[in-house]
């Protein structure tokens, strides 16, 4: 397709109301002698590509507003439009390649779909692996009950569906429910498991209790963007420490 040139004498104002729709980039191509584009946009995570970036922009968790000033001096489409004979053949797509290249545009991100946050809950399923067993293992010494490797095994198994029930449960209903409703069905599902091995109805709470907490630090983690390593890292410490606190005074070798 060839590009529409205008040859005005006066300045020419264009205002428009642009609905998107699956659509991940828009460029817009500055072919005039000086060019102002305000653009404003309900959208919290954009990213500004091309050859020039906004002269202003603010960005807030919703949308944001951005604006350029770009001079032909800077981009000499103005006088390559005049002189080119677009139309001939003889230049090939150089000419496309030309204007293209001097484009703007804003790539709109979609920081944390439902897709990359289950991502990010598969990574830290071995933190929940390994911390309910942590915790079965020191049941196991306090109040000398045997726990077989099997069970172990097939809690690992429970732990690692939990990805796949929130992928397929966020395809059809929002992502926020889709995780509560697949943390309830494992921690449940666990539970019952073991409510054989534990007789007491207050342990059998402070375990449920203990999965739900984990759960929930997950959700924390998984909401946010750039303080999400930071967060899981100071996570994992604390998590660790508890674990080294309780355990500090045990005499494993009295134990075995």
């Amino acid at each position: 397709m060839l590009p529409l040139v205008l040859t005005l004498v006066k300045n020419l104002h264009i205002m428009a109301h642009i609905n998107f729709r699956g659509s991940e980039t828009l460029n817009i191509v500055p072919i005039a002698k000086k060019n102002q584009m305000d653009l404003k946009a309900n959208w919290g995570s954009p990213s500004f590509i091309g050859h020039f970036l906004p002269t202003k922009r603010e960005i807030s968790d919703t949308s944001f507003h951005a604006n350029w000033e770009i001079l032909s001096l800077a981009t000499s489409l103005p006088e390559y439009l005049d002189h080119k004979d677009l139309e001939s053949s003889s230049h090939g797509d150089n000419w496309k390649y030309k204007i293209l290249s001097k484009a703007v545009g804003i790539q709109f991100l979609d920081v944390v779909d439902h897709y990359k946050q289950a991502e990010r809950t598969t990574k830290y399923s071995f933190l929940f692996v390994l911390y309910t067993f942590l915790l079965f293992f020191l049941f196991e010494v306090i109040k000398k009950t045997k726990i077989h490797i099997f069970q172990y095994c097939i809690t690992a198994c429970s732990f690692l569906c939990f990805s796949l029930l929130l992928t397929a449960f966020a395809e059809h209903i929002s992502f926020n429910v889709s995780y509560w409703v697949a943390a309830a069905l494992i921690v449940s599902q666990i539970t019952f498991y073991f409510s054989d091995l534990i007789k007491k109805q207050q342990e059998r709470m402070i375990f449920s209790s203990f999965l739900l907490i984990l759960y929930t630090y997950l959700f924390i983690v998984m909401r946010l963007e750039e303080f999400a390593l930071l967060v899981g890292s100071i996570g994992m410490f604390a998590m660790i420490s508890v674990a080294m606190l309780l355990t500090k005074k045990i005499d494993w070798f009295a134990e075995e």
